[in-house]
């Protein structure tokens, strides 16, 4: 059987759970209406319309121009690069089974790289 000394307390929750998510939902609301309301008074504006572009500007080539570029540096890196294989050591030896330092060596690919480059983007 349920007592009234139990049955006050719990009353008392269901009573107040309620009132505290509108409670605090208000505050919310109330704050960011206040911070749209200063804005507004203020004047503010945060847009910004684009600037017209500037004829002699180059920030603002065309995208050919400036893949067209890109192409050309591409072109002039490949032709700079040498076209006999050169090894490089990426880092540390590797150690054999016996115990000796075998030292590590990789075929230098910046020429592969460049070549594969231009042809993706410039073929």
């Amino acid at each position: 059987m349920v007592t009234p000394r139990r049955l006050l307390p719990l009353a008392a929750l269901l009573v107040l759970i309620p009132g505290s998510s509108v409670w605090a939902q208000a505050q919310g609301t109330s704050g960011a209406a206040a911070a749209i309301s200063d804005a507004v008074q203020e004047g503010s504006n945060p847009y910004r319309p684009p600037s017209a572009p500037n004829p002699n500007d180059k920030t603002n080539a065309s995208y050919e121009d400036q893949r067209r570029a890109r192409c050309d540096q591409l072109l002039r890196d490949i032709n700079e690069t040498s076209n006999q294989r050169s090894y490089k050591s990426p880092g540390t030896a590797t150690t054999n089974a016996q115990g000796g330092a075998v030292p590590k060596l990789e075929r230098d690919k910046t020429l592969k790289r460049l070549q594969q480059s231009y042809r993706d983007n410039c073929s």
